[in-house]
This record gives C-alpha cells, structure tokens and sequence, in this order.
C-alpha cells in the first residue's frame, strides 16, 4: 500500500484482475466505510458504505439500499408545464433522468410513468407514493400534502446513477490466503 492510500485512512486493499478482462477492487477505510468497484469492458459498478469483519469473514452493507433510497420532494408552479401527469421524471442531484421510474400512487397497483406522461389506474386524491427508480431501486412510502395546482419534481439524493450502484446487505466475503472469495453457501 502507498503513503498516499495511508494517509486517505485505507487500512486494507483488495484487488481482482480477471484471466481475461475486468477488475475488482476493495478499499476498507480505518473509519470502517468501504469502496468497492467492478469494471470490464461494457460494464462499471461500485458500492461504498460501512464494513465490519468477524474471524475470516468481511461484511459489507451499503449506504444505499435498494429499497429506501432517499428521497426530496420539489413541488413546482410553473404555468409553462404542459404534461398531464403530475410528476416529472425523477432525477438524481446532478439533474441526471430516470427515464424508467414509474410512480406509485396510494397502493402498488396504480402508477404513473413519468417519462410517457401516462397513469395507469385510477385515483381521486394523492396521499403517498412510491418512486421505482427502476434496476431494482426504491424509495419508501412518501406522505404528500398534494395541490392540483402543483407538479411534482422527485430528487434522488445521490450524485450518480442508481443502475451503477451495487446496493450490499451484510454481503459476505472470506479472506483467503490473503485475498477475497465471494462467500457461497453449498446449502441448497
């Protein structure tokens, strides 16, 4: 490890280059946030969050989870607007689209789909919903206080895309012989 990685607050490094293409790499911080990465040709991915470990074992569980990513509500009064929905697509910190989100309004049967400015089903007032990001990510249940004369615009509270972001839940690793083996169970 260099004086640079040391002086950032690594304690442990983790590298995998595949036979013929891709890398691995883990990044545990003395603070006990980690840094995972995968890459290959068409493909990027990372996770950050907290790691704890017990005897040869690395837990890793995520900042984000796939099903509460963080959510704020803008409600805009725009007389420009000219969609019949009343939700926007969402979007992350960066302004970055989730052209694939479709909004849950009241129960998981009526939805919108911002990106087509279409609902489907039926509702007479909005009392909470629940944004599908899409790739597996979710918000929670979210209360509205919801005027007719508004529209909705949902900020993600991240600064990436979700579809790059590995959401862990005490994801097990074993250290072998100084390297990391995805923990497997042989248990059917």
């Amino acid at each position: 490890m260099s004086d640079s990685e040391k002086r950032e607050g690594i304690v442990k490094k983790y590298s995998h280059v595949g036979k013929y293409e891709g890398s691995i790499n883990l990044l545990l911080y003395s603070n006990k946030k980690y840094y995972y990465t995968i890459n290959s040709t068409n493909y990027h991915a990372f996770s950050q969050g907290q790691w704890n470990i017990k005897n040869t074992d690395i837990y890793l569980s995520s900042d984000i989870t796939d099903t509460a990513v963080p959510v704020v509500i803008k409600y805009l009064t725009e007389d420009t607007i000219n969609i019949k929905s009343p939700f926007f697509i969402p979007v992350n910190l960066k302004g970055d689209k989730f052209p694939d989100a479709r909004i849950y309004v009241n129960n998981d049967t009526t939805y919108c789909f911002p990106f087509f400015d279409t609902c489907i089903g039926n509702y007479t007032m909005i009392e909470k919903v629940k944004i599908d990001f899409g790739d597996g990510f979710k918000s929670k249940w979210i209360k509205l206080n919801f005027e007719e004369s508004k529209k909705i615009q949902f900020i993600a509270q991240t600064k990436f895309v979700l579809s790059s972001y590995l959401s862990f839940k005490k994801r097990r690793y074993k250290i072998v012989r100084s390297e990391l083996e995805l923990f497997t169970s042989n248990k059917k």
